[in-house]
């Protein structure tokens, strides 16, 4: 039988080796993006050919580019596109964005909803609220990622933190409704609804509303959930909503 200290030893190296893979595919990622900025096309493509077959979403970015101007198919502004390819190689939160949305809506790169779930995440980890919220509904819907009403309530609290969008507002009102993710409670979900009900609407990634499918179906449930709770209540949400500031991570 093998040991308690042979495992976390054995458990130790499989984590540095894993943390070495990780790194060794950075710098490649990294000098590929610099071959391909200065159109270094032969080491370009023999530095991100082998990442972008491993699944590596930036990677296939560049490649794509590649591939169309050598086949003089390109249909689209090659050089914003390289320019948010390297954008994103060098980490950049704004770019992977971009990127998501390319992956997402498959316009230039092939649709792939689990490489934008990825590209989603690496923006969302960094404070990125638009990218908070479009993966909540992607974690909703199970779109690129597992399924997760939790996760996604996690994610919607988030951007709704940061003041991003009534969809996300409202939908982490109704975690708090149910008791998703959060603990119950219909103070902070009404709370929440007034919050977003005083914002002007902002639409910034099209996608569909885990909750609420209309101002009007929202500002409903905001006044029946109003008239039933007790005016304390009503009244403690009410002062949550008029003190609210977003916060920026």
């Amino acid at each position: 039988m093998i040991g308690d200290s042979a495992l976390r030893v054995g458990a130790a190296l499989l984590l540095a080796a894993a943390l070495a893979t990780g790194t060794a595919q950075a710098d490649t990622l990294r000098d590929g993006a610099a071959a391909f900025a200065h159109r270094d096309t032969a080491n370009a493509m023999r530095l991100l050919v082998p990442l972008d077959q491993q699944g590596d979403p930036v990677a296939e970015c560049m490649v794509t580019v590649m591939l169309d101007q050598a086949r003089g198919r390109v249909a689209y502004d090659a050089d914003a596109l390289s320019a948010t390819c390297v954008a994103a190689a060098r980490g950049e939160p704004g770019a992977w964005l971009d990127l998501a949305g390319y992956y997402r809506t498959g316009l230039i790169l092939a649709k792939d909803e689990a490489k934008a779930a990825q590209l989603y995440r690496l923006a969302a980890d960094r404070g990125q609220p638009v990218a908070q919220k479009v993966l909540g509904d992607l974690t909703a819907e199970g779109a690129g990622v597992k399924r997760d009403l939790a996760a996604a309530c996690r994610w919607w609290g988030r951007a709704a933190m940061q003041g991003e969008s009534r969809e996300a507002q409202r939908n982490y009102g109704n975690c708090y409704l149910s008791g998703t993710g959060v603990t119950r409670s219909e103070v902070q979900a009404l709370g929440w609804w007034l919050i977003a009900r005083s914002n002007e609407r902002r639409d910034a990634d099209g996608l569909p509303a885990w909750v609420f499918q209309s101002d009007a179906d929202a500002d409903r449930l905001a006044d029946a959930l109003m008239r039933r709770m007790p005016a304390d209540q009503v009244a403690e949400a009410q002062a949550f909503a008029r003190a609210w500031k977003p916060t920026a991570e």
